[in-house]
């Protein structure tokens, strides 16, 4: 097959007369400009280590204080059944650098089984 068949077959949109025409290697019968010797003048064993180690500790922020409301959940077929829980909807934290970090959720809404006992309490911790 010719070159040019495989250059339109993966460049198609280009047309064949804008691209170089391929060139020729000459061959060469001295087969001495194509070998490649390594010469030494003995050899040495040579001792290669290595060793690598990497350790990191990830840190957690404390609690020093929470916002929170009070819901109680309670099982649609069966009032009698439910459960009181915290619903945090903000926190404020110190990480291991001693910056303030504070995050914010969103409050609980009340629905047919949820009941919200207690807007806003706080629990600071130090």
């Amino acid at each position: 097959m010719p070159v040019g068949f495989f250059e339109a077959l993966v460049r198609p949109s280009i047309p064949p007369d804008t691209r170089p025409t391929p060139s020729q290697v000459p061959a060469t019968t001295n087969l001495e400009d194509r070998l490649f010797t390594l010469n030494s003048q003995g050899a040495k064993v040579l001792r290669y280590s290595f060793s690598q180690s990497f350790s990191f500790t990830k840190s957690k922020a404390s609690e020093k204080k929470r916002t929170f409301d009070v819901a109680r959940v309670s099982n649609a077929s069966d009032s009698s059944q439910f459960v009181d829980v915290e619903v945090v909807h903000r926190l404020k934290l110190r990480d291991a650098l001693g910056n303030s970090v504070s995050r914010t959720y969103s409050k609980p809404q009340p629905r047919d089984n949820v009941q919200i006992l207690q807007e806003n309490q706080t629990r600071s911790r130090s």
